[in-house]
C-alpha cells in the first residue's frame, strides 16, 4: 500500500514513472521528501512534517528489510513472564531486538502515512496554505495515538 501511494505522489509530482518505477523504496522515500522540501520553501511547518514523515517511513523500512533479511531468533511471552513477544535480527552487522508492540506500533504509523500520502501531496500544490492549516495536526494525532 505504502509503495503504491508513494508512486502516486511521485506522479503528482511529475516525476518520471518509468524511472520511479526501477528506483528502490528507499530511493523513492528520498526523493518524495525532496521535491517537498523544493516545493513548500516558505512553510516551514509542512518541511518539519515531511522530514518527520520519512524518517518514520525510513525505520519502517529498516525494520521491514530486518524482518525480511535477518531474523536471527523470536522470543515469545510465556505465562508468568513480563517481556513481550519479539524478534532478534541482525543484518549489516548490527543487532536490533524489536518487540511486539514496537512492530505493532510502526505499522501502524505506516499504514497512516500511506492513507494519507495524497493529502500530504496535495498540501504543496494547494495555493491556499491556511486551507489545509490543521492537515498537519490531525495526522499527527493518528500517528502517536497512545490509546492503541
Amino acid at each position: 500500500m505504502l509503495e503504491r501511494s508513494l508512486q502516486s505522489a511521485l506522479a503528482d509530482f511529475g516525476a518520471n514513472g518509468k524511472k520511479a518505477q526501477r528506483q528502490s523504496l528507499s530511493q523513492k522515500l528520498d526523493l518524495w521528501k525532496q521535491f517537498h522540501l523544493d516545493r513548500a520553501s516558505e512553510r516551514d511547518l509542512h518541511k518539519e512534517f515531511v522530514v518527520e514523515i520519512h524518517s518514520i517511513l525510513l525505520s519502517s523500512l529498516e525494520i521491514r528489510n530486518r524482518l525480511a533479511h535477518g531474523i536471527t531468533g523470536w522470543s515469545a511471552r510465556a505465562p508468568g513472564r513480563s517481556e513481550n513477544a519479539s524478534i532478534s535480527t541482525e543484518l549489516n552487522d548490527k543487532k536490533i531486538v524489536v518487540d511486539y508492540g514496537e512492530l505493532k506500533r510502526i505499522t501502524e504509523q505506516t499504514g497512516t502515512i500511506a492513507s494519507h500520502m495524497d493529502r500530504i501531496t496535495s498540501y504543496v500544490f494547494e495555493p491556499d496554505k491556511w486551507r489545509h492549516s490543521d492537515l498537519h495536526a490531525e495526522i499527527r494525532k493518528m500517528l502517536y495515538r497512545s490509546n492503541r
